[in-house]
Formats: C-alpha cells, structure tokens, sequence
C-alpha cells in the first residue's frame, strides 16, 4: 500500500482503516472481512520563500534606505521566523521593529512582512556597490535568502575635511617682511574633492597671499587625500613690535556652505630699534643771567617705545656755564620715554654767565637710546649707531631775538586760534603772518605738535615747502595793497630800517603808484589735510609755534588749530528775483520761470535730489537745470540729481504754467514747494523754497472792445438823446 501526502498538507496525525471483505464467500452468515486500523504522522516543515520590494537603491552615507522583505510560509505549519543578513556590509542592514515573528501557515498562504532599514557609512569608495543578502532562519539555521536577488547599494560621496599649519605660531618677525607657512587640507570624504580655502582679512598694512584658492584632493581611502599650498604673510614697515596679529584660515566646500574647519595663525613683530633727530636752532643769544633753550627734536624710529638719555658730554667755558634738560612742560629730567614711530623734543638749557658780549660756550649733547644694544658705527659718522651728538654754542648779548606769528584771515581779521571741521580726506589752507620782533635780521624756525596720524601739516612760503629756518628781515617793506604782498627784489625782500629809508626805496624803485611803506612781515600758508582712512570723530589741537633761530627760548609765537573730522551734507537755495510772480490765466504761452541758485555748503562732494511739491488744478512745474552735466533727470522720475563738488553751485530754472483751455474767470493763486536734500540723509538735512504764482483772469472780447474813447462817444451819445427829449417837450 502506497500513502502519498499532498504537498502542502498541514502537519498532523492521520488515521484511516483498511478493510478487507472475502467476496465469494459461502457463509450463510455473511461475507467474511477484516479490518486493520493505520496511523499517518506528517511532520513539521519550516519552509519559506522571501521576496523584496526593491532589489538596488542609491543611498547617501549616514541617511537611510528603507525596504519591505515579505516571507512566504511554504512548510506546513506556523513557526518563529527571524531575519539576517550577509554580505561583506550586512553591518549596515536592520529591522525597523522585532527581527523575528511567527509566520503564518494559513493554509499554504501565510505571509510575514519585515521593514528593512539600510544605512550605509562611507568606508568604501563613492559610488560603489555593495550587496547584503536578507535571509530568513529557523533559529540559527537558514531557511531562505535573497542571494538570487540581493539588494545592490550604490553609496553616495560624503563631503568633509581637516586643516593643519606648518606652523601655528610665527614669531619675531621683522617689519617689511615677508614670512610663509604651508597649509595642509586631508580629505575626510569618501569621494574626489575639491575645497575652497580663505584666510581672514589682515590689519591694515599687512597682506596674505595664498598660493591658490582652492585644493583638488582623492578621497580619504586614496594616499593621496591631501594637499598642500603656500602661504605668504608680509608685514608692514610702520608694524609695530606690540602688535599680535592673528589669521584664521579657514577650509570650505567651492559651493555655498560653512567651514569644514578652521586654523589660526598667530604672528608676533619684532622689536626694531632706530632713532633720528634735528637741532633748529645751533646757536642762542640771551642776556647774562638768563637761559636759553636749545630744542631738540628725536624721532624713535623704531617699532617699539625705547628709553633716551640725554647728557652734555662736553663744554668749552670754563668754569661751565650752568646747564640741564627739560620737556616742553618745564619738567626736569635727563631721561624720556618715546613711543613707536613718535617724536618729542627735549631742551638744553643754558645759563648765560658771562660778560663781555658775545661771550659764548660750545656744549656737545650726546643722546643715547638705551634700548638699543646696537653700538656699532655702520654710518662712519664716529658716533655709535645708537646715538646722535649736536653741537650747540650759547652767545652773551644785549639784543633781542624774537618771532611772532598770526593767522591772517584777511588784513583786518587776525587771530590766534581757529576752529576747523573737515571731513575724511578733506583738506584747508591758513594764511600766516610771521613778524620778527626782535632787534635785527633773523630766522624763524616752524614747531609742529598735535594731530599726528590724523592729518597732514604742510608750510609753504613763496610757493616752496618750508624745509627748515626761514629769514625774516627787521624793517620796513614795500607793501602792495591790493595784493596783500610785499614787493622782492629777485629772492628777498625790499627793506629799509625805517619808514622814511623804505618810502625813498619805493620812490627809487618806481613803486610809488602801486606800493606803501609797511612793517615788514612773511606771508607763510599752512596746508592741513585730513587722511582718508581717518573717521568722523577724530580730531585734535594742532600748535604752531614761530621762534628765533638765535632764541628758541622765546615761544610766545603760538597759535593754534583745533581740528574736528566731521562729514557735513548741507545744500542751499537762494531765489534769484522775486519769490512771487503774476500770470494771466488761461493763455497756453503764459508761464513764470524761477531763477533758484543750488550751492553745495557741506564739506564734501555730494547728490543732491531736488524735487517740487505736487501739481494742482491744472498747473504745471517744469525742472530745468542750467548744466545737465551737473544735474541729470529721468523720463520715470519727476526729480533732478544733482553732483555739486564742496562748495559747488548750479542754477534751476523752475518754470510755472497755469491751466490752459477755456478762458478762466476766477483769479486762482498757486504755491509750489521747491526741495533739495542730500541723498545721503534725506528728509533730515531738506530745505524747503516756497514759490507763489498769481494767476489773473483774460479779458474778454467784450472787455476788449470796452476802451476809454468808446465810452466817451457812448456818453455823447447818450446826452444828446436827452437833449433831444428836452426839445421835443417844449414843442
């Protein structure tokens, strides 16, 4: 006997009978027959089939793919199914939820459903495949997989890098030099790329250079997945040696995005020693039993506040006139601190102590600087490089040198201090007026202190810099009114020792008609100049001070300019004519033009907006600008722009129409506001003109016919009708 189980059939014990029955049998009883009971066991098939519902995906590290793995139970009975994975990757591969689950017989139809979750990291290469296989266990023991149909991921490039210096500190670096690092970027993408580098912006003076802006590296699994690019950082010659400057270098991707990373490089300026000096003034006159003063000017020209000590080394009286040192403000001292790049001046002081005139001592000052180690004489000058020796001689005299100086706003106008508002880059000149005071021919030397960094400070005289003293004659001049200037004689000047001596010079000289004889005085221009890189708020005092070459001494030749750095946007109008005018209305020629001057009384070259209030019942205002190189007007815009330099102006012609067509009967009157702001600031610097048109009624035709003569025929006319009627009563 042959028992074939359907495939499919549920697991279970099965029982069934087999009876035999004798068909011929005799027996009257019946057939004779047996019967024998049998016994089936199916056993339990834990069978199962697994579809995906994708087979590839394209996935970017670190983001995850998802996927549905759905087993079929194709045993025949339920039973715990767990998922797993393989492939060099299975890593990667998860459930979403419980991996295991029962799986379902249901009649040869179970189904059991499983999330799969892929995420894929960038060890392996960009853009290459990789395949995990999903299986399906009874326990440790597979029962089926999708090794026929793995899932093929293709990975994604990630993106990313890291920054190091060749150095991360550069110290001591001398001004005016250059000085370079490399700058090493490693690739932590798992693709090619290409990175963008930066360095921040330096201090003003300094400057980066970077070998190339960008850098093409393999991907972190190649060997070369780094690259490397120079870097230049050059110093300023006015750097400081208190200066730290730091530079941060900064990696990116050559697409929009923030930094991978970020470097920084600190550079630190060496300290440079240098010094320079000037003495004005080598010989001084005074009285025995005063002082004079020596000025001396020194210059640290180096990087770095240094110390300076002052001496006398050596002095021809004998015994020794008596001497010291002091600052500008009296004090007493033999040594001073300069800062970087700055200049003081210190005085010699000298006792006269003599008696006979024009007694004299010669003094030799040696000024060290005590930071400087440097002794050596690599000038040749037989002084060591880090100090300066002058020479000074003080005189015994009765006479008296002295200077005076002015500012000459014009002949009538002199003062001693002056107020200035400039802006940045702006500039102002002053006239000077420089008098010897004292009792002979001298020359004056010029002492500049304030406003250093800010602005320039330039003197002039006869059209060429003051590079040192300058000779102010003791006397009269020829003076030229109408010029302001003093009449010279090839380089110098026209001088008599008094009135009447200068007054037969002018005669002798045939300047009678065009010259008067004048205290003697030099003409000296101050130019201040204002730098570009200065801001609105900066500013100072500037000190001029006039002293004689031979008295230094004597500093009452002072004036002073306190400078303020300040942006000014000012416009003005002024009506040229009257402000209110007459037309007639309703004639289409009829129209007023305002004459209106624009001036630009703000210190800078500015844009000027200038624009007319609204148009009302039929009037019409036309913007019409003298120089349409200054003032320019849009066919879309109903305003003039206008570019006036400092100072500057343009004429506006503002030309009014009254309502044109039909005869107009009522008088009507129209205001206009005219408007000119700086388009900088607007509404807060605006100024305002009002300008009034009087529109008067046209006559009529009738009105026209109306003359004085017509009425004196109409009342003829009319009187001899009354004598007519006056007649024809009596009758």
């Amino acid at each position: 006997m042959t028992v074939e189980v359907p495939e499919g059939k549920a697991s279970d014990k099965y029982c069934w009978e087999i009876e035999g029955i004798v068909s011929n049998d005799q027996n009257p009883n019946g057939s004779a027959s047996d019967v024998e009971e049998f016994d089936l066991n199916v056993p339990v098939l834990k069978e199962c089939e697994l579809s995906l519902s994708k087979t590839s995906m394209i996935i970017q590290p670190g983001d995850t793919g998802t996927l549905i793995a759905t087993f079929s139970n194709i045993g025949n009975a339920d039973w715990t199914i767990n998922v797993g994975f393989s492939g060099s990757q299975s890593a990667w591969a998860s459930v979403d939820g419980a991996s295991s689950g029962v799986l379902p017989y249901n009649n040869g139809n179970g189904e059991k459903e499983f999330t799969i979750e892929i995420t894929p990291d960038d060890s392996v290469e960009a853009n290459s495949q990789q395949t995990i296989t999903i299986q399906g266990k009874d326990g440790g023991i597979m029962k089926c997989d999708s090794a026929g149909i793995g899932v093929s991921i293709t990975v994604g490039q990630s993106r990313g890098a890291v920054m190091s210096l060749g150095n991360t500190a550069l110290y001591g670096i001398e001004p005016g030099q250059t000085t370079s690092t490399t700058l090493t970027v490693t690739n932590q993408g798992n693709g090619p790329d290409t990175f963008r580098v930066s360095a921040s912006s330096p201090p003003s003076g300094w400057s980066v250079s970077l070998e190339s802006s960008t850098i093409s590296t393999q991907s972190k699994h190649s060997n070369e997945k780094t690259g490397t690019i120079d870097v230049d950082i050059s110093l300023p010659l006015d750097a400081l040696a208190t200066e730290e400057v730091t530079i941060t270098f900064s990696v990116m991707p050559t697409s929009s995005g923030g930094a991978y990373d970020t470097q920084d490089l600190t550079i630190t300026v060496k300290a440079v020693h240098g010094m320079s000096g000037g003495a004005p003034a080598d010989d001084q006159t005074g009285r025995s039993d005063t002082t004079v003063q020596f000025p001396i000017t020194i210059s640290n020209d180096g990087n770095t506040l240094d110390r300076f000590r002052f001496s006398v080394i050596s002095q021809t009286a004998q015994p020794g006139w008596g001497k010291h040192f002091e600052t500008e403000d009296g004090t007493v001292v033999t040594e001073i601190d300069i800062d970087a790049r700055s200049t003081a001046i210190m005085y010699l002081v000298v006792s006269i102590d003599g008696e006979e005139e024009l007694e004299s001592s010669r003094l030799t000052v040696r000024v060290t600087n005590l930071g400087d180690n440097n002794n050596g004489d690599e000038d040749n000058d037989d002084v060591p490089d880090n100090q300066l020796e002058f020479i000074f001689r003080a005189i015994l005299s009765d006479r008296d040198f002295a200077m005076d100086t002015v500012i000459m706003n014009s002949p009538d106008y002199l003062s001693r201090s002056e107020m200035l508002i400039l802006s940045p880059g702006g500039s102002h000149s002053y006239t000077l007026k420089v008098m010897n005071t004292g009792d002979m021919t001298d020359d004056a030397i010029f002492d500049f202190t304030g406003l250093t960094g800010t602005a320039t400070r330039t003197l002039s005289y006869r059209g060429m810099p003051i590079d040192g003293p300058i000779s102010i004659p003791k006397g009269w001049g020829a003076f030229n009114e109408s010029t302001g200037t003093f009449y010279f004689d090839g380089n110098s000047p026209l001088i008599g020792s008094n009135e009447d001596k200068i007054f037969d010079k002018i005669v002798a000289n045939g300047l009678v008609d065009s010259h008067v004889a004048a205290p003697y005085y030099a003409i000296v221009t101050l130019n201040i100049g204002v730098n570009s890189g200065a801001v609105n708020g900066d500013g100072g005092l500037l000190e001029i001070v006039v002293t004689s070459v031979a008295n230094a001494a004597n500093r009452s030749g002072k004036v002073t300019i306190s400078l303020s750095v300040e942006t000014i946007l000012e416009v003005e109008m002024e009506i040229l004519g009257e402000i209110e005018a007459n037309v007639t209305l309703g004639k289409a020629d009829s129209s007023h033009t305002f004459k209106v001057m624009l001036s630009n009384s703000g210190n800078v070259e500015s844009e000027f907006k200038v624009f007319t209030s609204d148009e009302l019942r039929g009037w019409t205002v036309t913007l019409i600008p003298e120089d349409v190189m200054i003032c320019t007007s849009n066919r879309s815009t109903d305003y003039l722009l206008c570019t006036l330099e400092e100072g500057g102006e343009t004429l506006i012609k503002v030309k009014v129409s009254p309502p044109i067509g039909d005869t107009v009967d009522v008088e009507d009157s129209f205001s206009l506001v005219l408007t000119a702001e700086p388009s900088e600031t607007g509404l807060v610097d605006r100024v305002n003109l009002v300008l009034t048109v009087n529109g008067q009624p046209s006559e009529s035709w009738l009105n026209g016919l109306i003359t004085p003569n017509v009425l004196y025929g109409i009342g003829a006319v009319v009187l001899l009708g009354f004598a007519y009627l006056a007649l024809r009563r009596r009758d």
